[in-house]
């Protein structure tokens, strides 16, 4: 009788350690998602002000390259293809932006999937960063910005 009372105990001991350890992790798997989400937007909102800035730029290139082609096309076809792949570089950058923020939900992944569904995004968003710093750098100094 006393081994049968024991083993009672033990089984609703241990029940009680497993969902108090459940608990626990949970919490803290939940805050270190949400400091994850909070470093991704924070990677997207480093550039997304520099949107505006990129277009301007791609108008820029785009007209210098249109006053070359108006000029004689033949003459200055190397400078011509130069321009058009840093306008093709900037709009590259401008659109991966918005597919990148269109595909960006968070809130639709089941908790179990949070942590390696952001950290994709991270290095997603990164390399959205990463080609908008380029594509301006390469552009500003087409234009001697």
């Amino acid at each position: 009788m006393l081994c049968k009372f024991s083993t009672r105990i033990l089984l609703l001991l241990l029940i009680i350690g497993c969902f108090s350890c459940d608990g626990k992790t949970s919490v803290s798997e939940s805050e270190d998602h949400s400091d994850l989400k909070e470093e991704v937007i924070a990677i997207h909102d480093e550039v997304m002000p520099q949107m505006g800035r990129l277009k301007n730029l791609e108008k820029r290139v785009t007209s210098q390259k249109d006053s070359l082609v108006a000029l004689d096309s033949a003459g200055h076809s190397e400078e011509i293809a130069h321009k058009a792949s840093i306008v093709d570089e900037l709009n590259q950058a401008y659109d991966g932006m918005f597919v990148w923020m269109r595909q960006f939900r968070p809130d639709d992944i089941e908790s179990e999937e949070e942590e390696t569904y952001l950290l994709e995004q991270r290095e997603k968003v990164q390399e959205v960063n990463r080609q908008i710093k380029e594509a301006l750098a390469r552009a500003e100094a087409e234009v001697g910005s």
